[in-house]
């Protein structure tokens, strides 16, 4: 299979757009959390934010979707210049996959958890039950999607293409797209087996 040819000038460019995409939505989700990493992962504490918080959240997750959809060039980069390799295609559809689910469930976030953040402020009544849909939502998303399904896919990508990047002397590309996908698949077993916060 076929996935299209992508030059490494273009890889290169894409990949810049999804470092600073990924660094802002960081920045932006610390933001959300008062610059407060132990809240960081606190759906509790997120849902009290306010019409501020759901404007940093929504912002925060757009620009994570760009990441993400910044990042599928680089998949069908590996695909091109490793195109004779046993399992190339396999490897990069877990890579795209990874990338869309990623997106997907960052919109979600905008456009489903932000909202309920800003109605949460002005609600009058049920704040109990909008808690209770807001922190299984957000459970899904991060925990499950972002965490544990993506961790899963990420790890297949990246380890899968780090080693055909060793077998074919890559050395350097080998070694970064190993370590990450040793950090995405080990942090995926973590919340599978309980580890992880939020399992």
């Amino acid at each position: 299979m076929s996935w299209g040819a992508v030059s490494s000038r273009t890889a290169w460019i894409f990949l810049a757009v999804c470092v600073v995409g990924e660094l802002g939505s960081s920045a932006l989700f610390l933001a959300s959390a008062n610059f407060d990493s132990s809240k960081t992962f606190d759906p509790k504490f997120l849902l009290t934010t306010e019409a501020r918080g759901a404007d940093i959240a929504r912002l925060a997750s757009l620009l994570d979707m760009f990441g993400y959809l910044a990042a599928i060039p680089i998949a069908l980069y590996f695909q091109s210049r490793f195109r004779d390799e046993t399992g190339i295609t396999f490897f990069t559809l877990s890579g795209v996959l990874f990338l869309v689910m990623g997106a997907m469930a960052a919109v979600m976030f905008a456009f489903a958890l932000a909202p309920m953040i800003r109605d949460y402020a002005t609600a009058s009544s049920a704040k109990d039950a909008s808690e209770t849909v807001f922190v299984a939502l957000y459970r899904f998303i991060v925990f499950g999607v972002w965490q544990t399904l993506n961790g899963f896919l990420a790890g297949t990508w990246m380890l899968g293409v780090g080693w055909i990047a060793w077998r074919r002397r890559a050395r350097v590309l080998a070694g970064v797209l190993i370590v990450f996908g040793l950090i995405y698949a080990g942090g995926a077993a973590a919340h599978i087996s309980g580890i992880g916060p939020g399992s």
